[in-house]
């Protein structure tokens, strides 16, 4: 008896968890957890998941005893607990799976953009992205680049995450006075969403810039924000029109 209790509790704490982690509207809260919050969530999450598994126990095998026709499944009876048990988790992924698919697009975003705000380094990156803005990193070795975020972060994401650019310009912070000097200018990368207006190959278009991706871990960036000529005045005035360029891009298909 001890041992069904058990595996049913192990069942429903692990169908709590396969909730988080697939339901759309949860799964975003997941990173931001600690072990035991974790546990507690996924506990509390996991009871329904199990009641669920319990009813459908009922009308596959309780219900066709009582009115005397054949079950559906059919099962010896001391096992059929631990079916109960292994049904929770199923049921949760399935549950999950029909769930994000009913939500329209709109929705989506919305629970994705709310998770970003939760953030200040989220929010910098959903802000670039839905503005299409570029940013400015700057890593622990003082270089800095400038660029388009290409494949960001999942809200919450830490440890050993990266985040992903185009880049547009790069330089480092000068020793003393930690201004930003720009030393080096990605013209083709420019050059290429120039053409975004242009009758060219979108998907070739894709793969070239593809080839200037960079990615930087989390752990190493000191800060992160979005980029306006107007507040850097240390950009150099030969980068000046470079710099308008790469703000009137739109972005690639």
């Amino acid at each position: 008896m001890l041992d069904v209790i058990a595996l049913l509790l192990v069942m429903g704490a692990s169908a709590g968890f396969i909730l988080c982690d697939q339901l759309l509207t949860l799964k975003y809260k997941i990173p931001r957890e600690d072990g035991q919050r974790l546990y507690l969530r996924s506990v509390t999450y996991g009871v329904p998941c199990l009641l669920a598994a319990i009813l459908l126990k009922v009308l596959l095998f309780a219900i066709p005893s009582m009115i005397g026709i054949e079950p559906l499944i059919i099962v010896a009876p001391d096992l059929v607990p631990v079916y109960t048990a292994l049904s929770a988790p199923v049921l949760a992924y399935l549950f999950a799976l029909a769930f994000n698919y009913v939500l329209s697009e709109e929705k989506r975003i919305d629970i994705f953009r709310q998770a970003m705000l939760k953030d200040d380094f989220d929010a910098v990156l959903w802000k670039s992205m839905d503005t299409y803005q570029p940013i400015l990193i700057s890593l622990e070795n003082r270089k800095v680049y400038v660029g388009l975020v290409a494949d960001g972060l999942e809200p919450g994401s830490q440890g050993n995450s990266y985040l992903t650019i185009l880049p547009l310009l790069s330089g480092y912070r000068t020793t003393e006075k930690m201004n930003i000097e720009i030393s080096a200018v990605y013209n083709p990368v420019i050059d290429l969403l120039a053409e975004a207006d242009n009758n060219s190959d979108s998907l070739a278009r894709a793969e070239s810039l593809a080839a200037y991706y960079m990615a930087f871990p989390r752990s190493k960036i000191i800060s992160l924000h979005l980029f306006n000529d107007h507040l850097y005045a240390d950009v150099t005035k030969q980068n000046e029109p470079t710099v308008k360029r790469a703000k009137n891009y739109k972005k690639p298909a």
